[in-house]
């Protein structure tokens, strides 16, 4: 075939596709992530002639993952169902890959590490964690049970005042105190209300390390009552969706406390994107 004065190889145009489609759906870190999984010691869920195996390794399915996606969207009361709990339309390439992640780990991975996530996620979810829409959340729940977390930093604690005056004027301060490696670092900062006097103050002092995170910004926040009969001590669900620019993530945190489960959201809302695959170089 000539393209453009070029002769290409039918197969060379293949490579370049399945090449592009697997980055797309597994991701840009594709073949470390593969060779995390696979060679990972250990009993697997599995036996290799196992259908699941057999379908979950085959090519065909990315394919298939995507035409069943599209079938999907034609669907009116399928997609409203997603979207009440999925802001899948800001980044639909980055939920599909952290999707496969978990499909990959709970197939391929060893039994004892997929036992843990499934048995983690059931945990959290009967407190009243969703996690269709905190796909950031999720991939990290995999990390941290499989042992391939990075804490972004260590909390020694962190405070929220909020102040009215006698004019109305209503006034948001926080401070934080965390240890990046062997350095502690104490900020405080104000903003536009507590969650956003949090996110400053935890920036300030991240970023002495870390510059990087200063890219991320949340573009999304919602609260939502889990136990509404509890009037203003019930349970809170707090999903926070956060962008660097080129991919979506959501994160969710769960607690009595609005604040500390903002918190929860917050933190891993910038800590997603410092993992191991995910760390963008500072330029």
């Amino acid at each position: 075939m000539k393209l453009l004065g070029k002769t290409i190889s039918i197969e060379r145009i293949r490579e370049n596709i399945a090449t592009e489609l697997r980055a797309r759906v597994v991701g840009p870190n594709a073949s470390q992530r593969t060779q995390e999984i696979m060679d990972a010691p250990g009993e697997r869920w599995f036996a290799e002639d196992r259908p699941i195996r057999l379908v979950h390794g085959d090519a065909s399915m990315f394919i298939g993952g995507l035409r069943a996606l599209l079938l999907q969207s034609l669907h009116p009361l399928a997609m409203a169902g997603v979207a009440n709990y999925s802001d899948y339309r800001k980044d639909p390439w980055g939920r599909l890959q952290r999707t496969a992640d978990f499909l990959a780990a709970t197939s391929f991975g060893p039994a004892n590490e997929a036992q843990r996530i499934v048995e983690r996620v059931k945990e959290l979810e009967h407190l009243g964690y969703q996690f269709e829409a905190a796909d950031g959340s999720f991939e990290l729940l995999m990390r941290r049970e499989s042992g391939q977390y990075e804490p972004l930093f260590r909390l020694e604690s962190w405070r929220v005042t909020v102040e009215q005056q006698s004019d109305g004027e209503v006034s948001s301060e926080a401070t934080i105190a965390i240890w990046l490696g062997d350095e502690r670092y104490e900020r405080t900062a104000t903003g536009n209300g507590p969650v956003n006097a949090l996110d400053s103050a935890l920036r300030s002092a991240v970023t002495e390390l870390h510059p990087e995170v200063g890219k991320v910004e949340l573009v999304n926040y919602k609260v939502r009552i889990l136990d509404e009969g509890h009037g203003t001590d019930a349970v809170t669900r707090v999903l926070i969706d956060a962008s660097d620019g080129e991919s979506v993530w959501g994160t969710i945190g769960v607690g009595e406390n609005v604040i500390a489960a903002s918190w929860q959201a917050l933190v891993d809302s910038l800590e997603y994107g410092q993992q191991p695959g995910r760390r963008k170089d500072n330029g």
